[in-house]
Parts: structure tokens; sequence; C-alpha cells
């Protein structure tokens, strides 16, 4: 049976432990070729004096953390048929120092098969962090990000683990490599190949204090291979006009004794269609503390505290949470006729006819399953909006449902609307909250000539808060 090598002299010595040779894992480590091929050697930190009788005692091995090269340890075995017990372990211990090289080892994270959150969190621990302090500091993102924070490391360390590198040492030429697969591979956008290299900055430079997220090389590389793409924006498969025209007839009228699934369809859709917000901050628009005038000309309404917009980071504590929306009756007058399209009447309706089943809820809009207690999901505001397109075409005769209906549509549709007609864009950029022209320009501006004809017959409609 194998036991630790001991010399029982009267002066203090180190005694060592064998540990097999470990395979290469995702850490910045000297695996292999420091050591010879009979393994690593492992220094104890007690030291044994020769009067001592609790040997197993004291030649317990220290539990390192954060060396991750010293795996499972394995004892040298007792050379057998000895007289000289003493003198062979000597000889042994000798031979051992002789053979192989030992240096120290800095604390490295253990990341082998560890998430990247994992990975950050044991090496702010090695440079001496808490658990706590360090969980804190690995994830300032929202949980979504982290999400694909992971995905994209999962992505990146089997590219790695392809190319025989170890992920925590790359280099920048190595990084510039990867990026070159993904665009080759996958044809990821300029914004995606971003967050590519942030994601994967952040942990690397949590262990060996590199950072790729700022490198011009990389930028520029990123550039280049972005410059020549042609963006591709997905065209909008339904009829905006065609949809409101279908609200103003049965079976979304009259509100106040429809099915109050269609009123609340209808609700959805013309103010998701005023404000031009996405389907998130429509879900946490706050039932209490609305603002208006005595006539409801107009009405503010304010999203959840607790709601972070998508491009609000979590330390601006002022971003703008009030949505501001006009009523047709400044445009077409009191008769109720010319206000079948004001999201301000159907969002007055919509109160009224669900005050008593409302309860203690805060929001705006509630769900339409009973015993439900949970707030609104935004998938569920996603649902109503496709389900009221669906049902606009489906009331329509002699009109085919499209294929490809997607909620989002109608953010775009708002805000092309307003721009074709009024031309701002400083007003366009605050009402949809957008931090830069070149996100409308690429990804929502639509050209509205071809269904202008049709929209200018309907009359006055809301769009990103105003009528045009």
């Amino acid at each position: 049976m194998g036991r630790s090598i001991r010399y029982k002299g009267e002066q203090e010595t180190t005694y060592l432990c064998l540990s097999p040779k470990r395979q290469r894992s995702l850490g910045n480590r000297c695996a292999g070729d420091m050591l010879e091929e009979s393994g690593s050697i492992r220094l104890s930190s007690n030291t044994l004096t020769g009067g001592s009788s609790e040997e197993d005692k004291e030649g317990a091995l220290l539990d390192h953390t954060c060396s991750p090269l010293l795996g499972e340890p394995s004892l040298v075995p007792r050379t057998v048929g000895s007289s000289n017990s003493s003198s062979l372990e000597t000889s042994a211990l000798a031979q051992a120092s002789e053979t192989t090289s030992v240096e120290p080892l800095p604390p490295q994270p253990r990341c082998l098969q560890a998430s990247r959150l994992e990975t950050i969190i044991t090496a702010l621990k090695c440079k001496g962090f808490n658990q706590e302090t360090a969980r804190r500091i690995a994830g300032p993102q929202r949980d979504s990000s982290l999400r694909v924070y992971q995905s994209r490391w999962v992505k990146f360390v089997s590219w790695c683990d392809e190319q025989n590198l170890v992920p925590l040492n790359i280099t920048e030429p190595q990084m510039a490599e990867f990026m070159l697969y993904l665009s080759d591979t996958y044809n990821f956008s300029y914004p995606t190949l971003l967050g590519y290299l942030t994601a994967i900055s952040s942990a690397i430079q949590s262990s060996s204090g590199s950072s790729f997220a700022c490198s011009k090389n990389l930028q520029n590389l990123i550039r280049n291979l972005f410059k020549d793409k042609i963006v591709k924006v997905r065209e909008i498969t339904w009829d905006l006009a065609l949809v409101l025209n279908a609200l103003k007839k049965a079976p979304f009228e009259p509100l106040d004794s429809c099915h109050l699934r269609y009123l609340t369809y209808k609700t959805v859709f013309l103010l998701t269609l005023a404000a031009g917000s996405r389907r998130g901050e429509v879900s946490a628009l706050l039932q209490k503390g609305i603002k208006h005038d005595v006539k409801w000309t107009w009405v503010e309404l304010k999203t959840d505290d607790a709601f972070l917009f998508k491009n609000q980071r979590p330390h601006h504590s002022n971003f703008n949470r009030c949505v501001k929306i006009s009523s047709l009756i400044q445009s077409v007058g009191p008769l109720e006729e010319k206000l079948l399209l004001c999201p301000v009447r159907a969002l007055r309706m919509y109160l009224a006819r669900t005050s008593e089943f409302r309860k203690d809820r805060k929001r705006l809009f509630v769900p339409m399953v009973k015993g439900l207690t949970t707030e609104l999901h935004k998938n569920t505001i996603s649902s109503w909006i496709k389900k009221c397109v669906k049902e606009a075409y489906l009331a329509t005769p002699e009109s085919s449902l499209p294929a490809g209906i997607k909620a989002h549509d109608v953010r775009g549709l708002s805000a092309s609307w307003a721009f074709h007609k009024t031309g701002s864009m400083e007003s366009l950029m605050n009402s949809c909250k957008w931090r830069s022209q070149n996100c409308f320009i690429k990804y929502y501006l639509k050209d509205c000539t071809a269904m202008e004809d049709d929209m200018c017959s309907l009359g006055p409609v809301i769009v990103t808060g105003v009528a045009v």
C-alpha cells in the first residue's frame, strides 16, 4: 500500500507527494511542459521532526483551491526488500529532486467545463475577493444578457478546444482568428461580433488582466468584416392600413359591448402604435398614476420603476419613464365615429371594464386567464398584438392571412410613418428612446410610399405620441 516518504532524521525536512500528470484545462497554467512525464511534485507546508509518531496527521495535504494543476495526490510506494529503510528513503528523495524541477505555481482559477460566471468568480476569489463580492462583480448585467454571454463563451471555448488553445491564455492574434471564424462560419453582423468580443474579453480580463474589448486592432478588423455586408432588414408581411380599418368595425366595436378579448387586443395594439414602444415597455406600464386633463385630450403613462429599458444602464436612475399620448379629439373633434382609432378612447374603456377584477394589480394590462395572480409577461403582449392582426385579417373579406407576423413590426411602422409625415428625427429619438439615429435608419425605417394612400384615407392616426 502506498505511503509518503519520510526521512526520520534529526533535521526538519519537507516531504514530497507525486501526482500524475493532468490534462490541460482552460486556465492559465503550466501543465506538463514544466514537469517530467513521471508527474508533478507538490511540497507540503508541514514540517516533520524525527520524534513525531502521527505520520498520517502531519502528512495530510493542504487543499489549494486556486491550484488546479495539483490534482488528486498519489503516494510513492515504499521500496520493498530494503534492509536500510532510512538510506533508501533518503536516496529516493534525492533522486526525485534530481530528475524533476520544481517551480512555484501561482494561484489560478479552476475553469474546466466551468461556466463563464464560475470562471470569473474563481479568478476573483484567487485575487482575494470573498464569494459574495466576487459574485456581484462577475455579473453586473441583467439575467438575459448573462445568458447570451454564456452561450457566446461556450462557443468560444469549443473553438479553442478545436484549435488546441487555452481560452484564458489566448492572445490578440488568436482572438482575431476567432472573429474571422465567426464571420466566415455564421455571417454574424457587426453588433454581434462586438458582443462576442465583450463577453469573452470580460472573462479573460478577470484572470489574466488582458482586455481585448478596447483593442483598436480587433475593432478595425470587425469594421472591415462588416463594411462590405449588406444589412438585410426583414420585410413586414402585413398591411397596417388594413388592420386599422378592421379595428373600426366588428368584432372590435362597439367598445362598451364587444368581447373583452377584442377590447384588450385593440387597446394594446393602438397604445403600442401610438407610443412606438417595445413590448416590454408596454407590459411595464402602470395603472396607477395615469395623468390626463379634464377632457382627456392627452394621457401620460409611466413604466414601473423596477423595469429596465433595453438601452438603459442599471445606474441611470433618471431615465425617462413617461409616455405621453395625444387624443384624436384635438384633430377630428368629439364625434364618436371619428374617434374609432383613438388610443385614449380605447384606454378609458379598458380601464372601466377591467376595474372590477383588477384587485391589487399595479400594471395597466391584466391577464385574461382566471386565477392568474402574477403580473403580465411581455410575451403575452406580443401574443395579443399578433392575434389582433390575425383577427383583423379574418374580419376583412377577400384577404389572406399572411405568414411571419411579428409584434415588433408595430414599433417600426409607428416610427416610419411618423418620420414619413413629419420628417422630425429629434422628436422620434425622444419618443422611441433610441440613442442614435443609426439604429432607426438601419433596422426600423420603412418605405411608406406604397401605403400612403390607404393610410391617409383612414384620417389622422396617433404614432410616436402625436397625430399625423
